[in-house]
């Protein structure tokens, strides 16, 4: 499974949910539900990785930072070590 997120986004909202929604195949309205948490927005999973590499690349093309990433190479959180008490020394 592939997954792209927006990391960073250029400019409005509003001026991105029209091309992001042409990017994805749905409206404006569902591209800023999709962005309306803040970042980093997921913006598809994928099984695929050619479509994964395709968004990434018109996402950029407009300016945003972008990342995508094989799930399969990101460690789940239960694997990760619990940080209950951290400090800097």
């Amino acid at each position: 499974m592939y997954v792209v997120a927006l990391t960073e986004l250029q400019g409005t909202l509003e001026n991105e949910a029209a091309a992001l929604g042409g990017d994805l195949g749905c409206t404006a309205y569902d591209a800023r539900l999709l962005l309306a948490p803040g970042m980093p927005a997921v913006l598809r999973r994928t099984p695929d990785r050619e479509p994964a590499l395709e968004l990434l690349s018109r996402v950029r093309s407009r300016g945003h930072g972008a990342v995508a990433c094989d799930l399969s190479a990101v460690m789940s959180s239960d694997a990760m070590t619990s940080m209950r008490r951290f400090r800097l020394g």
